[in-house]
């Protein structure tokens, strides 16, 4: 990739990443599908953000705002909990539906969406 442009190798590093994202939910969602009764429903929202947030809102891959980033969270604290709730339930822009935990409830993600909320404040 040294003889790429700037533009491309950034194409390029995208597409690795999109790659890595959805062989990264195919295995998910097999795992969920084999152990969805095995797997304890009720976790707290710190838990399934230390399982499945931090990943991409401790780094910020995909864009994803950083909890440590307030000026990034500041627009995202103007919409309602509810808003931000039906997005990581359904997905928003890159980030997927349950940001890719198809063994979490509803429950579970808006306790996640709260806690980063709390962390955030």
């Amino acid at each position: 990739m040294g003889n790429l442009k700037k533009p491309a190798a950034q194409y390029v590093s995208c597409l690795i990443l999109m790659v890595f994202f959805v062989s990264l939910m195919m295995t998910e969602a097999t795992f969920a599908a084999t152990t969805t009764s095995r797997i304890p429903q009720g976790r707290s929202g710190a838990t399934i953000f230390t399982l499945m947030c931090a990943e991409c809102h401790v780094t910020g891959i995909s864009g994803a705002p950083k909890v440590s980033d307030k000026a990034a969270w500041a627009v995202r604290l103007k919409q309602t909990p509810d808003t931000l709730i039906e997005h990581a339930l359904h997905g928003y822009k890159l980030m997927p539906a349950r940001g890719s935990c198809s063994s979490c409830s509803d429950i579970e993600i808006k306790a996640a969406v709260e806690y980063m909320l709390e962390k955030v404040k």
